[in-house]
């Protein structure tokens, strides 16, 4: 292949993905959380962490969302630059796939890298939801891309030390279970420098993570009121063997059944791979899937100890993570001695991520046609004298930000306090009894 061709898809296509999910962002269809995250953002900063304090979860990229919404929020639709501001660590990461990893792994990885990060179906999905998994993974990777600087010296450099207790920080205060991929990256310096017996370095990463305890002082207090309400009543459901394995597959899960296992055959060739790479890009490799493996394990093992506390989706801060360590197996496939074959693994990478962002940008343009039609009918009875009565409040949720201005009323769900709070800007009630609905 032509060398200035080869230039131009190795920016061209990552380039091509950010902006397939940039189009999709035109989709207004939302869910709960998402609406969640929308309306606490509405209140003032100091209020905002108070009520946040009051949920589980830690408060920096409600933050986030509401420096966007006061940025952009007056010019733009309010719910776009929430989509917005989820792909914003996409594009970060792309950016640092053209840069840091093109200098430490090489242009071939950083190719892969990218492409996979923008190109596998949950990371397609959670670049635009308005939640905080796409904050996280890129905390949780700028903490993880210490590992090569640390490691591969016999004397790591302070700096990176420093930058590892910074990003885990930051990932520990987007959420609790990209701390826990933090802790992962921790615990796999920690074995490493066992194994090399460097007791020196072994008290720098302590001292690392003494750092990470005192940054995140301010939020402990609340952490551990917020994990004793999680372990009286909590709405995750028992960990089950079909639990596991729905964890386990949640990052390969494409909607087309053939997409999905040829994205698992790539995934076990980037495993195959990692044994024929020089030892420092294996451990890195290695360390990278650990960071998944470890973050999973360690869900399912509070959920089974203490009271069922993880989903399938708290291991997106762990993804890119996994899919660097994929990256760096592919590029050991090496079909030189087949001319005809040489680009044939990284082209089918490719072609699989582009199936992936076709298809689901063509579900995103359905879902799109679906709501613009579902709102058309439901608008012409709705209005300030209107109820909208349901039993989820899913469902009363969702139209109180579609249809602030009507009366939803929820029936016999109980509305928590805090919910009545954060919905405080709309028409959000509860009752008991249908006699207390009237006019409607």
């Amino acid at each position: 292949m032509n060398a200035n061709l080869k230039k131009f898809l190795y920016y061209f296509l990552p380039v091509l993905l950010i902006v397939i999910s940039l189009v999709s962002i035109v989709n207004r269809c939302i869910w709960l959380d998402e609406v969640y995250s929308m309306k606490l953002v509405k209140h003032p900063f100091w209020e905002l962490i108070q009520l946040d304090a009051r949920d589980v979860h830690p408060p920096l990229y409600y933050i986030v969302l509401r420096c966007g919404f006061l940025s952009l929020g007056k010019f733009i639709d309010p719910l776009y630059v929430g989509k917005f501001v989820s792909l914003i660590p996409y594009i970060i990461l792309v950016i640092i796939g053209f840069t840091h990893i093109k200098k430490v792994y090489g242009t071939k990885i950083s190719f892969l890298f990218n492409i996979l990060v923008m190109g596998m179906p949950k990371m397609l999905l959670y670049s635009t939801e308005i939640r905080m998994y796409s904050l996280g993974m890129l905390f949780v990777t700028c903490a993880f891309l210490q590992i090569h600087s640390i490691i591969d010296n016999e004397k790591a450099n302070v700096k990176n030390y420093v930058l590892l207790a910074l990003f885990s920080t930051l990932a520990s205060y987007t959420h609790y279970f990209s701390c826990a991929s933090a802790i992962v990256i921790y615990a796999e310096i920690f074995i490493l420098w066992l194994i090399r017996k460097n007791v020196k370095e072994i008290g720098k990463l302590i001292a690392s993570g003494i750092l990470v305890v005192i940054l995140y002082i301010p939020w402990l207090s609340v952490f551990f009121k917020q994990a004793t309400k999680v372990s009286d009543d909590y709405w995750i459901g028992p960990v089950s063997l079909s639990s596991i394995k729905g964890d386990i597959g949640f990052l390969f899960r494409a909607n087309n059944i053939a997409l999905r296992i040829i994205i698992c055959i790539i995934f076990v060739i980037g495993i195959v791979g990692i044994h024929k790479c020089e030892k420092k890009n294996r451990e890195n490799a290695l360390c990278g899937i650990g960071v998944w493996a470890g973050t999973l394990a360690l869900g399912i093992i509070l959920s089974i100890i203490i009271r069922p506390v993880f989903v399938s989706r708290y291991v997106m801060g762990a993804a890119a993570c996994m899919w660097l360590g994929i990256a760096i197996g592919i590029s050991q496939i090496d079909l030189k001695k087949y001319k005809r074959f040489e680009l044939a693994v990284p082209a089918i990478v490719t072609v699989i991520c582009m199936l992936n962002s076709t298809d689901y940008l063509c579900r995103e343009m359905r879902e799109k046609r679906n709501l613009e039609v579902c709102l058309s009918e439901i608008d012409q009875y709705t209005g300030k004298d209107r109820i909208i009565l349901s039993d989820y409040l899913h469902l009363n949720g969702v139209f109180s930000y579609y249809h602030p201005e009507a009366n939803n009323v929820l029936y016999e769900e109980s509305l928590s306090e805090l919910a009545k709070d954060i919905y405080s800007d709309c028409r959000l009630t509860q009752i008991e009894d249908l006699s207390e609905v009237h006019n409607y």
